[in-house]
C-alpha cells in the first residue's frame, strides 16, 4: 500500500507512526515514531553545523589553528 491508501484509510494525524500502530500494534508504532523523531531531529542539526562549519572555515583560512 501507499502512503496516500493508508492516509485515506486511516485519516489522522501522525504519518508513520499512525501506519505502524495500527499494522503492527503500539510498542512497534511508539519505537517508530521516536525512531523518526529522533532521525530527524539529529540530520538536521548534523547538516546545520556543517554546514556552519564549512563557511567559518573559509573564513578562517589565515588563522592559525592554535589560536
Amino acid at each position: 500500500m501507499t502512503y496516500i491508501e493508508l492516509a485515506t484509510l486511516w485519516p489522522e494525524a501522525g504519518g508513520s507512526y499512525v501506519f505502524v500502530r495500527n499494522i503492527y500494534g503500539p510498542a512497534t508504532g511508539f519505537v517508530v515514531g521516536l525512531s523518526v523523531a529522533i532521525i530527524s531531529c539529529m540530520g538536521s542539526l548534523a547538516i546545520v553545523g556543517m554546514a556552519f562549519g564549512a563557511y567559518f572555515q573559509k573564513l578562517g583560512t589565515g588563522i592559525p589553528p592554535e589560536t
